[in-house]
């Protein structure tokens, strides 16, 4: 068990590791979580995932499928709204995560956006595809976890 655990982690910092160096540290990480599930094309608030007090977030996600219902693999857009007051751009590396009923993630889906200085009501579009089943899961689990990893750009 403890080699197991052992091994996620060092796993978790190989494939970590590269992408801070290559974009400079991290700054800041936030979390969200968005429950009930969201319904397709409603705006849902995002609380939290603000960097440099309230100068540089993401403020809000939409649902769109883009599968007929019942297909297999479910293909899904998340379309989230950001905005960044500060006159440097940012980069912000998202990671959506479909919860299941034991809270444990099921499906993921990452897109870096790079909000531009002095925008504001920015939108970025990451694109998920899962399994049915992995769909239908989340969904009775009711929770997606929006995380917001904040970088500067140099």
């Amino acid at each position: 068990m403890k080699s197991r655990y052992l091994s996620r982690i060092v796993l978790t910092s190989l494939l970590v590791a590269p992408t801070i160096l290559l974009a400079g540290s991290v700054m800041k990480m936030a979390v969200s979580y968005i429950s009930p599930f969201p319904h397709e094309g409603e705006e849902v608030p995002l609380k939290g995932l603000v960097y440099h007090g309230e100068k540089i977030k993401v403020s809000s996600v939409r649902l769109e499928v883009g599968s007929e219902e019942g297909a297999d693999p479910v293909r899904s857009e998340w379309t989230f709204t950001g905005s960044n007051s500060k006159a440097q751009n940012q980069r912000v590396n998202l990671t959506c995560s479909l919860l299941d009923e034991n809270d444990k993630s099921i499906g993921v889906g990452r897109k870096t956006i790079f909000l531009k200085a002095g925008t504001d009501e920015q939108k970025d579009t990451l694109k998920m595809k899962v399994r049915l089943k992995v769909w239908e899961a989340a969904k009775r689990g009711n929770r997606v976890k929006i995380q917001a990893d904040f970088a500067t750009l140099r």
